[in-house]
């Protein structure tokens, strides 16, 4: 058994990136969250001459992380808004630990609660990759 159970979720989502996007960075601080603190990117990329940045949570058991989610978001408009650089920020959710009314409001219906300006949303892994595959991300 594998140490990280979101092992295949990481390698799958490094080998599309390394195949279809450009300037592939890990790890990379784009910025601060609303409260003040320092936030970092999973991976920030090109597409399109467009950069990207992109918050990976994978979870794989339940609990009170739904509830984390929408100030994830938030955290992530917070830093592309105030961004020279990146254009469009993306929280990439994966895994079997979420609950379907809580995919439902952060992929779909945040957007009528809260403004982030159309430049950050919430998408599921195999969303994301088969847009990115496409050539069809936001932005």
């Amino acid at each position: 058994m594998r140490e990280n159970p979101n092992q295949d979720l990481i390698d799958a989502l490094e080998r599309n990136l390394a195949k279809f996007a450009t300037d592939v960075n890990k790890n990379v601080e784009i910025g601060s969250r609303p409260h003040g603190t320092k936030y970092s990117a999973s991976y920030v990329f090109t597409l399109n001459s467009i950069n990207y940045a992109i918050v990976c949570k994978f979870q794989n058991t339940g609990g009170s992380v739904d509830f984390k989610l929408p100030y994830e978001l938030i955290s992530l408009a917070n830093s592309v808004a105030k961004s020279d650089y990146i254009s469009h920020g993306l929280l990439i959710l994966g895994g079997s630990g979420y609950g379907k009314g809580m995919l439902k409001f952060i992929t779909k219906d945040i957007h009528s609660w809260v403004n982030l300006d159309n430049t950050t949303r919430a998408l599921l892994i195999d969303d994301f990759i088969h847009r990115l595959r496409n050539n069809d991300l936001p932005g």
